[in-house]
């Protein structure tokens, strides 16, 4: 299931008011979708993925994003709110434009550990040549149940005013080859375990700090 368009210049859709979200992905079990070759803009959310219902556990497998833009939402551009984990998806050409936050997980607040319908992980997870331009923080993914091993490769962060990324129990993960500038706010990362960059480029950014966390492997930056 899912939505192809003709090009982000060609297929939009777009929410003349900010109250309702673009694409709701509502489901139950192991399932997958992809959106592809569209631009998604305004709305309160532009795409929101959760569970069918509290007793309901949900896990999107293999998603695939491809040249898709988000822009001027409301709240999130993309929102993995309260399901039981996401794994093992792409997202290539994804750009978020003058958002509050690009992508956003949103785990169960009242998570206590184990295994639960909504501990919302997101596991093994690629961010291939992706953007986060103007918006607040780029990607947010403060989490109670850990993620593991996702990267950045060959992304974007330009003028964001908070951090570019934000992590909180998020393991191993890996930023490769990304640029970022021009920030502004109290770090351009903000990890607190041990993150691995690499061959990254920070110029002209007017944050507190660059990395913020425990510790960092850096290379070539």
């Amino acid at each position: 299931q899912g939505i192809i368009g003709s090009g982000t210049g060609k297929t939009a859709i777009i929410g003349l008011t900010d109250d309702f979200n673009l694409i709701n992905v509502r489901g139950a079990g192991i399932g997958t979708f992809i959106i592809n070759y569209l631009t998604l803009q305004g709305g309160d959310k532009g795409v929101h993925i959760t569970s069918d219902g509290y007793d309901v556990w949900f896990q999107p497998n293999a998603i695939n994003f491809k040249f898709v833009v988000f822009r001027n939402q409301a709240t999130y551009g993309i929102e993995v709110a309260q399901l039981y984990g996401m794994d093992n998806c792409m997202f290539q050409q994804v750009h978020f434009f003058n958002i509050p936050v690009g992508f956003k997980q949103t785990p169960d607040p009242n998570y206590g550990g184990f295994e639960t319908n909504h501990m919302t992980y997101i596991d093994k997870t690629v961010f291939y040549k992706c953007q986060a331009i103007n918006c607040g923080t780029g990607f947010s993914l403060r989490t109670a149940r850990g993620d593991n091993l996702n990267a950045w490769v060959n992304c974007n962060f330009d003028g964001n005013t908070n951090s570019s990324i934000d992590f909180v129990n998020h393991n191993a993960p890996l930023v490769v080859n990304c640029d970022f500038k021009h920030s502004t706010g109290n770090s351009v990362i903000n990890s607190n375990y041990t993150i691995g960059i690499y061959s990254c480029d920070f110029s002209n950014n007017s944050t507190s700090s660059i990395i913020n966390g425990d510790l960092a492997t850096i290379e070539g930056c």
